[in-house]
């Protein structure tokens, strides 16, 4: 049977914060793609209140989600970006997608519900960061037009041992 046929897309709503919880940790934990950007102890440390409050989508924040009977399987988030005065500046985050049902297009259709969102609620940029090592989401994003605006290197993981560049992009939509 074709995965791709048996995935339902949409925002998350509040009934999916135990949900959000752990696919978030799970990332953490197994991918160091998505855990370069994210503490792990700080992600225990929320309350099943603050997993609701994550999981509900505002009229300034979003998570899309791919679900494959009932479970999430594929995230990505849209919020206004918070260190610049602009409002008109997105700030995409959180994207993850289980390894297995990697090159299906799910990826892809959560991009595009992202984007959308972030178009309709009057943003005209959108930045975000990528892994340096992951060439599938460079290439992706290249080919939607965005652009790479710096490099960062980070520090990360258990006492802050392990080091990557986190590539900072800028995709700008035309009206």
């Amino acid at each position: 049977m074709n995965k791709q046929h048996q995935i339902e897309y949409r925002a998350l709503q509040a009934g999916d914060g135990e949900q959000l919880k752990a696919l978030r940790q799970m990332a953490i934990k197994n991918d160091v793609v998505f855990s370069f950007t994210v503490d792990l102890q700080v992600e225990s440390e929320r309350s099943n209140g603050e997993w609701v409050v994550m999981a509900t989508e505002t009229s300034t924040k979003v998570f899309f989600g791919a679900f494959h009977n009932g479970l999430l399987i594929g995230m990505v988030g849209a919020k206004p970006w918070a260190k610049g005065s602009d409002p008109k500046v997105a700030h995409w985050f959180s994207t993850y997608l289980c390894p297995e049902y990697r090159k299906l297009g799910i990826a892809q259709r959560l991009y595009q519900m992202r984007e959308h969102w972030t178009i309709n609620h009057g943003f005209k940029t959108a930045i975000f960061s990528l892994h340096a090592e992951n060439e599938r989401a460079i290439s992706i994003h290249n080919a939607q037009g965005a652009k790479e605006i710096s490099r960062e290197l980070i520090r990360f993981g258990e006492n802050n041992q392990e080091k990557a560049f986190a590539l900072w992009y800028c995709r700008t939509f035309q009206p």
